[in-house]
């Protein structure tokens, strides 16, 4: 396997994810098939492909962090150069290669609590998931915080509170 600048790693028994930093992409290894595939990023390649998650663009810039959600079978990841957050999953089971992006929150540097709509980060690195109470924490490195995305009640009325720093 070949990994650049790996960031952050999330395991599980089904997979291990890589991120990759500043090679601008995600990789998940599965220890059932003994390969490396590519999930998330840019990634040379001939023709766009819309919303996949494998897109030709290369704007997408270092990703930093990323947790897996098994319960919901969705990546989350911190987008640390846009100061955005993305949700990646499935978007045909039959085909496990059909990865979808959308962005969570962020695009705009910023620390503005609230509705997830409007919320902004500045530099967002490593993530949490609490499955438990359903909760996404963020680093955000550049405003010197750690935030809180309470997602109990779905991503349409999502709020984002800083829980500590400044």
């Amino acid at each position: 396997a070949q990994l650049a600048m790996p960031l952050s790693l999330e395991v599980t028994p089904e997979l291990t994810l890589f991120a990759g930093g500043q090679s601008r992409s995600v990789q998940a290894y599965r220890p059932d098939e003994g390969r490396l595939e590519a999930v998330v990023g840019w990634y040379p390649q001939r023709v766009a492909t819309g919303s996949l998650a494998r897109f030709r663009d290369e704007s997408f810039g270092s990703v930093g962090g990323l947790v897996y959600d098994r319960a919901a079978g969705k990546i989350s990841l911190s987008e640390t150069s846009a100061h955005r957050l993305h949700v990646v999953h499935v978007a045909n089971p039959a085909d496990e290669g059909s990865w979808e992006i959308e962005v969570l929150a962020g695009g705009e540097e910023g620390a503005l609590d609230g509705p997830l709509a409007n919320a902004r980060f500045r530099e967002p690195g490593g993530l949490f998931l609490d499955e438990a109470r359903s909760v996404l924490y963020v680093a955000d490195t550049g405003n010197h915080a750690i935030r809180a995305i309470d997602l109990s009640a779905g991503l349409d009325t999502a709020d984002v509170s800083t829980v500590a720093g400044t």
